[in-house]
């Protein structure tokens, strides 16, 4: 089989840039190295959550953070929340703090947002016409 005149040159080309390319991803990879970042698990809102919403596994999940990053008193389990309820509003990805949430005990709803000694009612307000 003959070849066309200059195809060698074409052949040493593609060897050529085949083995440049080759070591310079191997120089690349061995210089540039991505530093690992120590990480921890903490709870994170899964859904916006409203005061007064009672905290359970459908509203949370557990998510890992850089620790130079994580809010001091963060919770690590889903457990240490059951039951607690929000009384600020907590939005969605927000780290779950104490400081966010209403005492141990409390009811979830408005009346467990009250001081013990608060009353809440409703009132109908009519719509306006037009």
């Amino acid at each position: 089989m003959k070849l066309p005149p200059g195809s060698k040159y074409f052949l040493l080309a593609g060897v050529v840039g085949l083995a440049a390319v080759f070591l310079v991803h191997r120089f690349i990879s061995s210089t540039v190295r991505i530093p690992i970042i120590p990480s921890a698990q903490l709870v994170v809102a899964e859904v916006d959550i409203a005061p007064g919403t009672a905290l359970d596994g459908r509203v949370l999940q557990v998510a890992a953070w850089p620790r130079d990053i994580i809010p001091p008193r963060a919770v690590s389990t889903v457990k240490e929340l059951e039951g607690r309820v929000a009384q600020t509003p907590i939005a969605k990805g927000e780290p779950i703090l104490p400081s966010k949430l209403a005492p141990e005990g409390t009811a979830a709803g408005l009346g467990g947002l009250l001081s013990p000694n608060s009353l809440a009612i409703t009132v109908h307000q009519p719509r306006r016409p037009g």
